[in-house]
């Protein structure tokens, strides 16, 4: 709304405060947001729509009077009419970021007004737009007088990826770089061109300009060989090395000579004998005439080439897996008798045996170094036996705590025990086999000595001394024990022993039981 129908907005509520209506009650007017929900997020320059429902009991709403405003901004400018069902609307995008109150003001015809409001917040966007390269990537290179695709992808937060501006230039001198393509971008944000550049090595420079002026820029690194570095036939040789016949795959340096009326191996001769002197010719099976130490069934060493020319490079060298097992003696290896072998490792100990390698498992008692680590009989070799850790060397050890090795020993040498189930190591009396008794408990006041998780007593009996014969003076006790009760373990208490032994007084004087003797005392054994 303008500032002078905001004037008459006021003017209109300060007047009506003069009228008098008789009879007739007039409620102010109201209006209630429908969208968008209040707090909702968007991003900068996105079109919002603001809705709204005003309503009155005297005006229809479309003679009521709106005013749109920001906390923010100001008054908002472009509101519509309402319609007849007090529905009104208001769309913009120029909403600067940061948290906003929204408000709408109606006033009628009478001066009353009322007034809604919500919150909405607008997300902060990158001003600078993206880049990256596409093509060239970094095994990519271009070949001499040949069109090279050049690829970027774009993207800004808020222009469309057509409205981009985008160049490529590579640099001419530290610095300063020359445009070579503008290319037009699709609206997936691709942009590209196919373009020749000079032979040699360029730095490129993409670059992205968007409709606010921001750029942003990447650079990537593009070679451009000349014909004469392909190798067009592919015998693994260039013009620039050497290759005199770029179009035929069996011409190239030292390649075999042979009676064709070419010069085979580019040495500027055709058809030559045997030109290193070593006795061999091309047609003879020298594999590389040019070398003297190479010939059929020369000594074969380990430098990467087939001395002896049968095929194979450096075999029977340390070099070469000659028993097939994956190893040689020395890496790197340069080969191996067996075909499925694929890469091919060093540090074979015994290159004529192929169960003899660092692949293979260590075996037990065999006398050999079967994985080549410089040891033999380490722990869990094959045919190991499970030893138990057996601190007091009383033959059994500790149940769970194993080491599975040649011989008994492994670390510290205390893994000695075939048998487990030593319930306190620390005490070579306590392990399962132990049937004696004991009075002093195993030192960690137990008397589990035998391992099966009980204390079992050795005397149990209660004694009885009160029992007399038919005759006088035949003093017999019936039973040795006990006196009142059954001790703990380590416990001393009274002992009655029955070995019939009575005082005299008691044969002379004829009364029985005055044969009870006096008990003495025994410790409580256990296991």
């Amino acid at each position: 709304m303008k500032k002078s129908n905001m004037v008459f907005l006021w003017a209109l509520v300060s007047c009506a405060g003069q009228e008098t209506k008789v009879g007739i009650y007039n409620t102010p007017p109201s209006a209630t947001f429908v969208s968008p929900t209040d707090d909702a997020s968007f991003d900068e320059g996105e079109i919002i729509t603001f809705s709204a429902k005003v309503n009155d009991d005297f005006d229809d709403p479309a003679d009521l009077l709106l005013q749109w405003s920001s906390d923010v901004e100001g008054e908002l400018f472009g509101g519509g009419i309402p319609d007849s069902d007090g529905m009104v609307s208001l769309t913009t995008a120029n909403l600067t970021p940061g948290t906003h109150v929204v408000s709408l003001l109606v006033v009628d015809s009478n001066g009353d007004s009322g007034t809604a409001s919500l919150v909405v917040n607008i997300v902060d966007l990158p001003d600078a737009p993206e880049i990256s390269v596409v093509h060239p990537i970094s095994n990519e290179y271009g070949i001499e007088s040949t069109p090279f695709t050049f690829v970027a992808e774009v993207f800004d937060a808020l222009d469309e990826s057509e409205d981009l501006d985008v160049t490529f230039a590579y640099e001419l001198e530290e610095s300063v770089f020359e445009t070579f393509c503008s290319p037009v971008v699709d609206v997936a944000g691709i942009a590209s061109c196919d373009e020749v550049l000079p032979v040699g090595d360029h730095l490129l420079q993409y670059v992205v300009t968007n409709t606010r002026g921001f750029s942003n820029s990447i650079t990537a690194v593009y070679s451009v060989v000349s014909l004469e570095e392909i190798d067009n036939d592919g015998d693994g040789f260039t013009e620039v090395q050497g290759d005199c016949d770029d179009s035929d795959s069996s011409v190239y340096p030292g390649a075999p000579e042979v009676e064709n009326g070419i010069d085979d191996d580019c040495n500027g001769e055709i058809d030559e004998g045997d030109d290193d002197g070593d006795g061999y010719n091309e047609a003879q099976g020298d594999c590389n005439d040019a070398d003297v130490t190479v010939y059929p069934n020369a000594p074969e060493v380990a430098n990467g080439i087939d001395d002896d020319c049968d095929g194979q490079i450096d075999e029977g060298t340390t070099a070469f897996d000659d028993d097939g097992d994956c190893f040689c003696e020395v890496a790197p290896c340069v080969g191996t008798i067996e075909a499925t072998c694929g890469v091919v490792e060093g540090n074979d100990c015994n290159d004529s045996e192929y169960t003899i390698n660092p692949g293979v498992q260590e075996v037990c008692s065999d006398g050999i170094d079967n994985n080549c680590n410089g040891t033999q009989e380490e722990e869990n070799a094959i045919d190991c036996t499970t030893y138990y850790y057996d601190y007091d060397g009383d033959g059994y050890g500790e149940t769970g705590n194993t080491y599975c090795g040649c011989a008994p020993g492994g670390p510290n040498q205390t893994y000695t025990a075939t048998q487990d189930g030593d319930c306190y190591d620390l005490n070579p009396l306590v392990n399962p086999g132990q049937t004696g008794f004991f009075s002093s408990d195993r030192g960690d006041g137990l008397f589990d000595y035998n391992c099966d998780s009980s204390q079992e007593k050795q005397y149990t009996s209660l004694g009885s001394c009160n029992s007399w014969g038919s005759n006088l003076g035949d003093c017999t006790f019936d039973t040795q024990g006990w006196t009142g009760s059954t001790p703990n373990c380590g416990v001393s208490s009274d002992w009655i022993e029955d070995n019939d032994s009575c005082s005299a007084g008691c044969e002379v004087l004829g009364i029985p039981f005055c044969c009870e003797e006096t008990p003495g005392t025994k410790t409580q054994k256990c296991r």
